[in-house]
């Protein structure tokens, strides 16, 4: 039998038969085949094994070939067959080794633009990068724009996830829980179902159940267990960053607006607040130059902690502990120049409160003027120059010792500036605040300091709008919140209120809270879900930190951002004090009727 024409030749065109050069069909790719024409067969089955040629069809399984090869008309020669059946076995081997080869750690920094391209785009700066047949070009992106990323492999990634999940669960007994459920199929109606322990094992972990999501748990002393509580989202961009670049940078300008940008470091600052195990996060607001004024340019710095011990911890020794911890935040903050510094609501003791006992809590109360705390932070706002906001439990020894939810300001020089009392409590279910200290005397103070007029609207005030009012009446240009906050009803005022606030009164606001799980002998508090962030007078806010870790979060804005936002929206001219002035002493007054109009 004559040797027939490769079936080849119906997929590859001879473009030079001088040079010997046939051109793909499918993929319109050159290649040389000389004597031979194992170079387009490589091709053939390495780029488009899946490829189907009727009438001659060439389908690289046993069933098709032996099809093929039974047809009298077909094209294929037993010699083809045997030769493409040799080329398919060697490269299924290759296909086979290069899929058994570990994925390299890269692919968890840079992302395929597409599946047939050889773009990457970096998901730490977005930059587009051709990579070829070799990562090389994505290495040398890494080592040197982002050299102080690490590079892991999955498998070190899984090992860590599991580190950080809870240790081997204890079974639950055999009794039924009471989970508070959505059923998606039943409009989202919320109903109360009974589940046996071992299938109440499995909904707690931390695998999607698509039939049940749980809400809430009923009160049950085997879930007063920390293994038996779900993971906690860590940062609402992991899940944003899932989004492709155009989507993502769409929902961010939904979420935080348009006029920031992120506030470049310098990377030893990076790699040093790495290894202190802080997430650091820096931004900017961007203002437009102004002819007469000249910027007022500032930094402020906010810190989340968790606490670094036991809550049974000696309180001197916690004190320390906290105290350092701070101090390292603090030191961080002064390389970059910033200026106003803010720690989180009773900072230097446990959020003892939710447990309703009274010793030995009490005793982390401190004098605000003369304690151990403010004495500490006095030495380290004279040395690195910047204001301290220390919201401590204040001892009022003076007046029959009496304790105060306080906020301390020590100025840039090392001195004393002020304080404020807290003016609104949190007397929600639980526990009741009231029953460690009292609402503040101190009215609505206003710092002034080098680097612009501050206030403090400590924790509850938040929710009361007039609070905010009356700091921005009497000038403050950067408010400050600093709270403890948990659970699921208070994380959906949290990136409302201070958002408003700032927009409301045309001046920043930076809300400031913990993070963790905090335990207790006989209670426990949280999660405190973090997500710190600052807003400027116009509504755009930065990002929030980390919902599980300790952070510093660092903006860069201009003062004079807060005039500009009065005079575009004007509401200090459309608000009418006079008529609520007049309202609020009505209201006020034990024999006041509502306002209501009846037929």
């Amino acid at each position: 039998m004559s040797r027939r024409s490769s079936v080849l030749w119906k997929i590859f065109t001879i473009e030079d038969q001088v040079k010997n050069l046939a051109r793909c069909d499918i993929c319109r790719q050159l290649f040389s085949y000389k004597t031979s024409i194992s170079n387009l067969k490589k091709h053939l089955l390495k780029k488009h094994p899946t490829v189907q040629i009727l009438d001659n069809v060439i389908r690289y399984d046993p069933e098709q070939i032996q099809e093929h090869q039974n047809d009298p008309s077909s094209d294929i020669t037993t010699e083809d067959i045997q030769e493409l059946d040799e080329e398919k076995c060697e490269i299924l081997e290759q296909r086979k080794v290069h899929r058994n080869r570990k994925r390299s750690p890269l692919w968890n920094i840079f992302i395929q633009k597409s599946n047939n391209s050889k773009v990457a785009i970096c998901k730490i700066c977005k930059k587009e990068l051709c990579y070829n047949s070799t990562t090389t070009n994505l290495h040398k992106h890494l080592k040197r724009k982002h050299p102080n990323v690490i590079l892991k492999d999955e498998e070190e990634i899984n090992k860590e996830e599991n580190r950080s999940r809870s240790p081997s669960r204890s079974p639950l007994p055999n009794s039924t829980f009471e989970v508070y459920v959505e059923a998606p199929d039943q409009d989202h109606q919320y109903v109360t179902v009974e589940l046996p322990g071992s299938t109440f094992s499995s909904l707690m972990d931390p695998i999607e159940v698509p039939s049940l999501v749980p809400i809430s748990v009923a009160d049950n002393i085997h879930l007063k267990e920390e293994n038996y509580k779900r993971r906690q989202l860590p940062h609402i961009d992991d899940i944003i960053r899932k989004l492709n670049i155009e989507d993502q940078q769409q929902i961010k300008q939904l979420l935080y607006g348009t006029n920031y940008e992120v506030l470049k470091l310098p990377t030893t600052i990076v790699q040093q607040v790495r290894n202190l195990r802080f997430e650091l996060a820096s931004y900017k607001f961007l203002s437009a130059p102004e002819q007469v004024r000249t910027p007022r340019l500032i930094r402020l710095a906010a810190l989340q902690i968790t606490l670094p011990l036991p809550t049974s911890t000696p309180i001197i020794e916690m004190r320390k502990a906290i105290h350092d911890r701070a101090a390292e935040a603090i030191e961080i903050a002064s390389q970059v120049n910033v200026n106003i510094f803010c720690l989180q609501e009773l900072w230097t003791s446990p959020f003892f409160l939710c447990t309703g006992e009274k010793y030995p809590w009490c005793e982390y109360a401190e004098p605000a003027e003369s304690g151990p705390t403010t004495e500490f932070l006095k030495e380290l706002a004279k040395k690195y120059n910047m204001v301290i906001i220390s919201p401590i439990l204040e001892r009022d020894e003076l007046h029959n010792d009496t304790v105060w939810n306080t906020a301390v300001v020590i100025d840039n020089h090392g001195d004393v500036l002020g304080k404020h009392r807290k003016n609104h409590i949190s007397r929600v279910t639980g526990f009741n605040e009231s029953t460690y200290y009292n609402e503040g005397n101190t009215g609505h103070p206003v710092f002034q300091t080098d680097f612009g007029r501050i206030a403090i609207n400590i924790s509850h005030g938040r929710h009361h709008p007039l609070n905010w009012m009356m700091f921005g009446i009497n000038g403050a240009e950067i408010v400050f919140n600093p709270s403890v906050e948990a659970g699921a009803e208070s994380e959906l005022l949290w990136n409302i209120e201070s958002r408003c606030a700032a927009m409301n009164n045309s001046f920043f606001t930076c809300a400031i809270n913990r993070v963790g799980t905090e335990k207790f002998p006989k209670e426990k508090f949280g999660h405190l879900y973090g997500s710190t962030y600052v807003t400027a007078p116009d509504g755009t806010r930065t990002p929030g930190l980390s919902r599980t870790r300790d952070g510093i979060l660092i903006t860069e804005f201009d003062l004079n951002m807060c005039r500009r936002a009065r005079d575009f929206w004007g509401f200090q001219t459309t608000r009418r004090l006079d008529l609520y002035a007049e309202s609020f002493a009505k209201v006020a007054k034990l024999d006041y009727q509502p306002q209501i109009i009846k037929k």
